[in-house]
């Protein structure tokens, strides 16, 4: 699998962006993230290839594109929680997570994927069909996951996941929270795969 792009953020007010603030995550984070951006007053973006971290009014933000094996929930959370510690801030917050990836099938994905509706055909002029699985009683997050053909190479499935914890969670449970909506959504959206694509 691969992420197209993958964001863990925490979800909290942060406040403005001040120079001795600024000063202060340059000089933590400048050797691990090389490349310095401020787009806007209040946001900034630290970047190594395809990592970044981003800090905005209401938000700190861990962006990662690569490889499934190259996740590291480590580096992520103990990048997001001295973030948070550098800032002074709270020590709860809401997590997201948001994802979009894809993965290689055997199999047409388009043509594959017009089998699910009966009597379907060409006619309607549709290429594809996609599902969207809504989650709402998970104890832990709600969102949806959509998994759908990948129409720029039919020989792939597109994932797309969008969830948040209910409610505030202490920081420093961020990477047991974060592992499981992963392993959550990567399972759910792997075993939709199977049974709409039948790899």
């Amino acid at each position: 699998m691969y992420f197209i792009n993958f964001n863990f953020t925490l979800i909290k007010p942060i406040g403005s962006l001040s120079e001795s603030r600024i000063g202060i995550l340059k000089n933590m984070f400048s050797d691990n993230f090389p490349e310095i951006i401020q787009p806007a007053d209040n946001t900034i973006i630290f970047r190594k290839g395809a990592t970044a971290l981003i800090i905005s009014p209401d938000q700190i933000v861990f962006a990662f594109q690569g490889n499934e094996n190259e996740i590291n929930f480590e580096e992520i959370t103990s990048t997001l929680v001295h973030t948070n510690e550098a800032l002074g801030l709270s020590n709860k917050a809401i997590i997201i997570q948001r994802l979009e990836a894809i993965e290689s099938i055997k199999v047409n994905s388009l043509e594959k994927s017009k089998e699910i509706i009966k009597d379907f055909n060409d006619s309607q002029n549709v290429d594809g069909v996609g599902l969207r699985l809504i989650i709402t009683t998970h104890p832990n997050f709600h969102g949806d996951i959509r998994v759908e053909p990948f129409i720029k190479d039919a020989n792939k499935v597109f994932y797309q996941v969008a969830l948040d914890s209910r409610g505030e969670i202490l920081i420093s449970d961020a990477k047991e929270k974060f592992k499981e909506m992963y392993n959550f959504s990567i399972q759910k959206a792997r075993e939709v795969s199977k049974n709409l694509f039948s790899i």
